[in-house]
Parts: structure tokens; C-alpha cells; sequence
């Protein structure tokens, strides 16, 4: 190997390391919220400084990568292609949840269901840039498809720790989105995917499963075991 080959693999194993550094850094971020800061903060900018700190990160990122908006999924472009891949799992996932509703006799309005509701849209687009925009980007820019899709799912999984029913949940969402993102990068068309996901978990899993989607320690403050 010559010194050229030398300065290209050095080269490569920086850029790996920046990539994870990046990954790791984000995923502590919201794991120091849900664990240190959500059940014990009293200043509103001491809750929220992480989650910005981590958003100025990824962006700083992708400005110095070139990406624009439109690479990562914000837009128009594969939007229809990556509809059509999410439509028959999302509508087979919602069928499997409203048969457990029906067998269960479980299907209910949960309270200030409306109000999470119209929260949703935003709070899905949010999650799915994280998850696909960046976090899958920067894992597949070293490991290939297949084993991005599934740490992509498991990390997903991760940050909604200890809630194990929605960390299932999610981990199956994640495998969903991250396999069509692959083929159609589209964050609006894994965003409605995952609004009809969540809207139909909120109704139809039974409270004894999932007795709420609360994470981290006040998962464990507030549910008895």
C-alpha cells in the first residue's frame, strides 16, 4: 500500500468516526433529556437547551456535507414512489392494530386525543428527519443497507426506552421507514405513515399493553411494575 492508499484510508476512517461521533451525540442528547432533564427540570431553557444544541449540530452537518433539503427528503422529489412503498405496510400495521382493538374490546378515545392529534404532523415530520435525514444517512454513508436499516430501528427503539410495548412499536416503524427510505428518500410520505401509525395506536392498543407513550425515567416514576 502505498502512501496515497495510507492518506485515503486515514481519510475514510476520519469521516467514519466524525459520522458516529455525530450519531452518538445526537441519541445522548435526547436520552440526557428523557433520563436526566424531562422528570427533574424546572427551567424550561434547561429541558430545551440539548435537543438545540443537537439540532445546530445537524445542521452545521449537512451545510458542511453540501446536503441540501431536498437530498435529505424534504420536497416533492420520490415523494409519490415512496407512498406507494409505505401504503401496503402502514395500511396492513393499521388493520393488525384494529384487529388486537377488536379482540380486546379495546378501541377508545384517550384523553386529549384531538389535541395530540393536530400535534402529530409536526411532531412526525420532526422525528422522521432525525431518524432518516440524519441518522440513517450518516450510518450508511460506512455500513451497508441493510445493516443501516435495522441500527437505524434500533436506535429508534432506544430513545423510546423503558416503554418495551413502544419500543417494539417503534422498532418495527423504524425498519419500515428506514427500508423505504433506502429506495425513496421522502420524509413527508414516511411522516404520514407514521401520523396514521400513531393515531391508531393511541386508539386501539389496549391500555393494560401500552398504558401510555411516556419514556425514559418518567416511564418508570409513573408505572408500577
Amino acid at each position: 500500500m502505498n502512501a496515497t492508499e495510507n492518506s485515503g484510508s486515514s481519510d475514510t476512517l476520519s469521516w467514519q468516526a466524525i459520522n458516529l461521533a455525530e450519531i452518538i451525540s445526537v441519541v445522548l442528547s435526547i436520552l440526557l433529556v428523557e433520563w436526566a432533564l424531562a422528570p427533574f427540570a424546572v427551567l424550561p431553557w434547561l429541558l430545551g437547551a440539548p435537543p438545540l444544541l443537537a439540532f445546530a449540530l445537524m445542521l452545521y452537518s449537512h451545510r458542511c456535507r453540501g446536503e441540501t433539503a431536498q437530498m435529505l427528503g424534504f420536497g416533492g422529489r420520490y415523494f409519490d414512489r415512496a407512498l406507494l412503498l409505505l401504503a401496503g405496510p402502514t395500511l396492513l400495521a393499521i388493520a393488525a392494530l384494529i384487529f388486537v382493538s377488536h379482540a380486546t374490546h379495546s378501541l377508545h378515545l384517550p384523553d386529549r386525543f384531538w389535541a395530540r392529534l393536530s400535534l402529530l404532523p409536526g411532531w412526525a415530520l420532526l422525528q422522521q428527519y432525525v431518524l432518516l435525514g440524519f441518522t440513517y444517512r450518516r450510518l450508511r454513508q460506512f455500513l451497508h443497507a441493510n445493516q443501516t436499516i435495522i441500527i437505524t430501528a434500533g436506535l429508534f427503539a432506544l430513545v423510546h426506552a423503558p416503554n418495551y410495548p413502544l419500543m417494539i412499536l417503534t422498532f418495527l416503524g423504524g425498519l419500515i421507514w428506514s427500508f423505504v427510505y433506502e429506495r425513496a428518500p421522502n420524509l413527508f410520505a414516511a411522516s404520514i405513515s407514521h401520523v396514521l401509525l400513531s393515531a391508531t395506536v393511541l386508539i386501539a392498543i389496549p391500555e393494560w399493553i401500552l398504558p401510555s407513550m411516556t419514556v425514559g425515567y418518567r416511564y418508570l416514576l409513573y408505572h408500577n411494575f
